[in-house]
């Protein structure tokens, strides 16, 4: 049976200082059957070019001038083919069992809406600490707890695709901030979520 495809959303806005880093990190993976949506949102730097060297499984979009990140990444959302869709931002890192393992949780599970797993915040002067050991994660019903203490963030998470495409909208365009989470919360409020309990 072949493997569902997983469409990596990589939103760019001049993020050539850690695009490559980025995008190693998904060429890494041992789950290999993925596309990268990459949106360009008229970036100004070297973006592009380190996006387009990278071949065939980066499907690159611009914006004709810079928009909103919730609108921009709604419409590499539209892009997307995949069963299921995960957030790569291009100042992040995956690890490289990062799909396989949420991958599996989806299939030990049918009616989980999200995975996602534990992340290691850090930054270029060595400070660096664990998502989870500051609030505890949760599975399944979540979005009483994930209103009170969230415990996610968006580059750990992989959504189904007809989770998301089930909403009315995706992003709220009222929001310049906080998209992401409000998004996490309105699935919580209907579809479970599970967690790998690692730094992925």
């Amino acid at each position: 049976m072949k493997e569902p495809k997983v469409s990596i959303i990589m939103n760019c806005l001049n993020g050539s200082e850690y695009l490559k880093e980025a995008l190693d990190s998904v060429m890494m993976q041992t789950y290999k059957n993925w596309e990268v949506i990459f949106w360009d949102n008229a970036s100004t730097d070297d973006s592009a070019s380190i996006a387009k060297s990278y071949g065939e499984k980066i499907n690159y979009f611009c914006s004709d001038s810079t928009i909103k990140i919730s609108i921009a990444r709604e419409r590499a959302f539209n892009e997307a083919s995949g069963e299921y869709i995960a957030i790569l931002d291009v100042d992040d890192i995956w690890f490289p069992k990062k799909l396989e393992k949420q991958i599996d949780v989806f299939k030990k599970n049918k009616n989980i809406g999200v995975v996602f797993c534990d992340t290691m915040n850090f930054d270029e002067g060595g400070d660096r600490f664990n998502q989870f050991s500051l609030v505890r994660p949760c599975r399944g019903k979540v979005f009483g707890k994930i209103l009170r203490n969230n415990f996610l963030s968006s580059v750990a998470l992989v959504f189904k695709r007809e989770v998301l495409f089930s909403l009315d909208y995706i992003y709220d365009k009222r929001f310049i901030a906080i998209e992401d989470y409000d998004l996490t919360l309105r699935i919580a409020m209907k579809n479970q979520y599970d967690f790998v309990n690692e730094v992925l």
